[in-house]
């Protein structure tokens, strides 16, 4: 079985120490050290970057090696000859046995870079990019994954010069959101038309900053629902799987709410949401809402929604029949009511179910 460890460049004395009793070690083994750093050329580091490696023309690391945030890496390999790609760039050295070769890589800055940040400036957190380009001929477009260089700046090396349009979906978390399962993801998606060829661009997508959602519940009679536990669900326009403005429209992507409550002023928090258009629905045990439609953060002020519980619950009564039209005694019966959650009747006492709206 291979051998194939990696240790990340440090600066401090111990990390120092270390790595002189690791490089004796591996003279004895018949190992030695290959370190670098692989930047561009305006001295900027190439982070995340991944790197092949080969020892006497076999690939050695079977899962890619990356560069860390200053661009570098650092490894113990075999001696013999070793060859280092990363980035379009490939290097051989010859790596005798306790020897330290350094092998730094200079990339061309070619394709297009996409920077992405709120209007404060500030980068969302977990945020995975993807981008497409079209050709002159091509209306389908090529597909690609973005290289998080750090600091909210994304590389995509394979857009070629004569590329006549780009187009990224990025989608993150908000760092508070009150989800089912955990922060809320956010999609955002934009498009830039190239007008002649160039080998490498700059482009930026600037997000809306996230601002506070607040929710003033009324309830009965038009007043403050306060100390009320509500649950419900939120939704928001996603670009879904398409890259190009004149493909489908993207669709509304549901997240369940719970565990809400609304405070002594009958004001619920929903916490911090990025610039979108939102779909809102809320439901206490004894009353419903009408969803409301909002847009939010367009100004960086707090989103203020004025939501009703105006909907009672209603009595629903159905009477079943047979393909032949006779009365249909103790059928099976599977209700879904108005927030979409399947209701199962297992047998009906009669012919006629009184099915009670469900409260959940």
């Amino acid at each position: 079985m291979q051998r194939f460890r990696c240790v990340a460049t440090a600066l401090s004395l111990f990390a120092t120490l270390c790595f002189t009793f690791a490089l004796a070690a591996a003279d004895d083994a018949g190992f030695g050290v290959i370190k670098g750093t692989v930047t561009f050329t305006d001295g900027r580091p190439v982070a995340g970057s991944p790197i092949i490696i080969q020892v006497n023309g076999t690939r050695w690391n079977q899962q890619p090696l990356f560069t860390n945030d200053t661009g570098a890496y650092t490894c113990i390999l075999p001696a013999g000859e070793i060859t280092i790609s990363v980035a379009g760039s490939r290097k051989i050295v010859t790596l005798a046995a306790g020897e330290q070769a350094t092998v730094d890589h200079i990339i061309i800055r070619t394709g297009v870079f996409v920077s992405i940040a709120y209007g404060d400036h500030t980068i969302p957190d977990a945020c995975d990019v993807c981008g497409a380009y079209k050709a002159p001929g091509d209306n389908a477009g090529q597909f690609l994954l973005g290289q998080n260089l750090g600091k909210g700046v994304y590389w995509f090396p394979s857009v070629p010069a004569a590329a006549s349009a780009f187009a990224v979906t990025a989608h993150w978390q908000t760092r508070t959101g009150y989800t089912r399962n955990g922060p809320y993801t956010i999609f955002a998606r934009h498009q830039w038309t190239f007008i002649k060829p160039e080998t490498l661009r700059d482009v930026t997508l600037m997000l809306g900053n996230a601002v506070s959602l607040n929710v003033l519940v009324l309830g009965a009679g038009g007043k403050p629902a306060a100390n009320t536990a509500l649950k419900g669900s939120i939704s928001y326009l996603t670009p879904g799987d398409h890259f190009w403005d004149d493909d489908a429209e993207g669709r509304n992507e549901p997240q369940e709410l719970k565990d809400l409550k609304t405070d002594d002023d009958g004001v619920l928090a929903l916490g911090s949401w990025p610039s979108n258009q939102y779909k809102l629905t809320l439901h206490a045990d004894t009353m419903f809402g009408t969803p409301q439609i909002f847009t939010s953060g367009m100004d960086d002020e707090p989103a203020q929604i004025l939501y009703t519980l105006d909907l009672p619950p209603r009595d629903v009564t159905q009477t079943l029949f047979t393909g032949d039209g006779q009365l249909a005694p103790h059928a099976a019966v599977t209700a879904t009511y108005c927030w979409g959650s399947p209701m199962p009747i297992s047998r009906c006492s009669s012919a006629i179910s009184r099915i009670w709206t469900a409260m959940s």
